[in-house]
């Protein structure tokens, strides 16, 4: 399975299961993700023991999950591609997209002020 679709799905049950943290397998990618999320505030800590991955979920004062609603765009059968020129914020800036560029894997606001298109590898609204 895709690891990124998997730490995506393990995120969701884990918030609907009204859990605290939750653990999924390692990988450079999905740690490089989760570095993201952790920068822009989406979940409150990571660490790594040994094989697992371990995330903490953040929540509002009033208990509701930071992370609302999360999307996989690319997979393996289909590739979405988007250059620096075409980067309109959706959702009235609500929603922020994650890139894999040249230069790593990246937040979309910050490639865009790099200049810099890529994959879009998933998508949190």
């Amino acid at each position: 399975m895709d690891p990124i679709g998997n730490m995506l799905c393990c995120l969701r049950n884990g918030q609907r299961a009204k859990k605290t943290y939750v653990c999924v397998p390692y990988s450079r990618v999905v740690w490089a993700v989760l570095k993201v999320f952790f920068a822009e505030g989406y979940i409150r800590g990571i660490g790594r023991a040994s094989t697992q991955i371990v995330i903490v979920f953040k929540q509002t004062k009033g208990g509701v999950p930071v992370l609302q609603k999360m999307l996989r765009v690319s997979s393996s059968k289909r590739r979405v591609y988007i250059n620096s020129k075409n980067m309109q914020p959706k959702h009235a800036g609500f929603s922020m997209r994650i890139l894999s560029t040249v230069k790593g894997i990246m937040a979309e606001n910050e490639a865009r002020q790099a200049g810099l298109g890529g994959e879009v590898l998933c998508e949190l609204l």
